[in-house]
């Protein structure tokens, strides 16, 4: 305890609550659409949370109990500089098993501030503020959530939903900042109170963060499809075995991370288990009501402000002669097939590459797009130029390859399945760049270049509006409309009323 108040350390254990407190709250608002940008569903983007929270619930108390051996100060330090690199790398990712690990890791940088700031805040005031100081932090956090749900919402309309991870790196860079201040001054919170007769329980530590993430794989209900049901019951009782193993190496051990003396007292009991019925509750409401505004309700969460127009660019069409010389510059067959299907077909690049052998219909010329954008599925055209290549390259699979075309990672279709590896959407984009270079088209064009082309040449001849947007599958006719401020040749066969 300090003699007064050493408010530099004070007020930067309140800041980076706050921080925290924004963090957790402005990436909930904006999952619907971190979602719908990483082309996951409300499952695949839940595990951004599920694995911030398997960070705090597991780690809490070993980096508590560190701290107590260690000095705080040092912990929340580590915690600061790992919240900040962490937030950078989620705003970096570029799918959603990226973002999972980097958010696994900001809560873990979250837990260690949060469970060394609460005990330092009490050492850097005196005697006798210890409740003061404990208000004074959960109001920095609660005015954090509270702060972070209008901020998510400005970012994400008016910027960008990476934005929400950016705006954190540079106030958890001046936070870690400001602890190397304070060393230089003060040194409350940098020392343990009372040199503890024990290590720490590293085997307990390990127990519980098992324990928790099996009991999350328990209860994700798309794991446990996966697995099938003799895995799912092996699942559960390995979960019991540890559970009580944990139970039974921490009655015993003589420091344990859990004192499970104090469950005895039923007053800690029921407020324990309030507590738990509490969050769940709130955890619930939180995640659910950003998808139940924005994607049931259609609406925005926050303001109705005016903002600028912003420009409105034509997509990048090739013309027919253009997707001619494309396709004929490619000799390899995979590749060949891969971009005349992205044109023939109208597919998106995260479509083609996650297409299965048995999703190619040769009989009938179609094609089913599973788990399309918003998780929809729906059929599309299989021209017979890809019909006539797709012929020439199934004798050349591997036995047992699930996906159409191959790759050396083992990246998973969303849906979960596994199997041979996948060709990555990266890989597909550098196979049209290499053939829009060897063909020497100039055009600025990219993958989706080939399904603007698809639709604006079904356009030009003659095919109802409605039908490509059920073959693009568009949920807004709005959007298929813009093809028609595309084609050229529709324009041209437009006379002027003065002729």
């Amino acid at each position: 305890m300090q003699s007064r108040v050493n408010w530099l350390l004070l007020g930067n254990i309140m800041f980076a609550n706050f921080l925290i407190g924004v963090s957790h709250r402005i990436v909930a608002i904006s999952l619907p659409t971190i979602a719908n940008s990483l082309e996951t569903d409300i499952v695949g983007i839940s595990w951004t949370l599920i694995s911030y929270q398997l960070a705090s619930i597991s780690l809490s108390m070993v980096f508590g109990r560190i701290g107590d051996l260690y000095g705080r100060q040092t912990i929340f330090r580590a915690g600061l500089v790992i919240f900040t690199v962490s937030s950078l790398l989620s705003g970096l990712a570029q799918n959603v098993l990226q973002l999972v690990p980097f958010r696994f890791t900001d809560g873990i940088g979250a837990t260690m501030v949060q469970a060394s700031g609460r005990v330092s805040a009490m050492e850097a005031a005196p005697e006798g503020w210890a409740g003061k100081t404990q208000g004074l932090i959960n109001i920095a956090y609660q005015s954090g959530f509270l702060f972070g749900s209008t901020l998510g919402g400005l970012i994400i309309d008016y910027i960008h939903w990476r934005g929400i991870f950016f705006f954190l790196v540079p106030f958890g860079a001046a936070a870690a900042a400001l602890t190397w201040l304070n060393d230089n001054g003060a040194k409350a919170g940098n020392t343990p109170g009372v040199t503890p007769p024990a290590s720490i329980d590293y085997l307990g530590a390990s127990l519980l963060v098992v324990v928790t993430i099996a009991m999350i794989a328990i209860l994700d209900p798309r794991l446990m499809a996966i697995i099938g049901t003799g895995w799912q019951i092996g699942f559960v009782v390995v979960f019991v075995a540890l559970f009580f193993g944990f139970i039974l190496h921490e009655a015993t051990t003589a420091s344990p991370i859990i004192e499970l003396s104090l469950f005895r007292i039923r007053q800690f009991t029921f407020s324990t288990l309030c507590l738990l019925l509490v969050a769940i509750t709130q955890a619930l409401s939180l995640f659910l009501l950003p998808f139940y505004f924005q994607e049931i309700l259609k609406r925005k969460l926050f303001f109705n402000i005016r903002r600028p127009k912003r420009e409105k660019y034509l997509p990048v069409v090739l013309s027919k002669e253009e997707i001619i010389k494309l396709l004929d510059s490619t000799i390899n067959l995979k590749h060949k097939l891969l971009l005349s299907l992205m044109y023939g077909s109208g597919l998106r690049v995260s479509e083609a590459v996650s297409l299965k052998i048995a999703d190619a219909d040769l009989n009938n010329l179609k094609v089913l797009v599973k788990s399309g954008k918003g998780a929809k599925d729906r059929l599309t055209l299989l021209s017979r130029h890809s019909a006539e290549l797709l012929k020439q390259y199934l004798p050349q699979l591997l036995p047992g390859q699930n996906y159409l075309f191959s790759g050396k990672s083992r990246a998973q279709s969303r849906d979960g399945a596994g199997g041979q590896g996948r060709l990555t959407q990266r890989s597909a984009q550098k196979v049209f760049l290499q053939a829009l270079n060897r063909a020497g088209i100039g055009k600025q064009a990219s993958c989706h270049s080939l399904r603007h082309s698809f639709a604006t040449h079904l356009l030009e001849r003659g095919t109802d509006l409605t039908f490509i947007q059920k073959l693009l599958g568009h949920e807004n006719i709005k959007t298929t409309q813009i093809y028609a401020r595309v084609s050229d040749n529709l324009i041209t066969k437009i006379s002027s009323p003065l002729d």
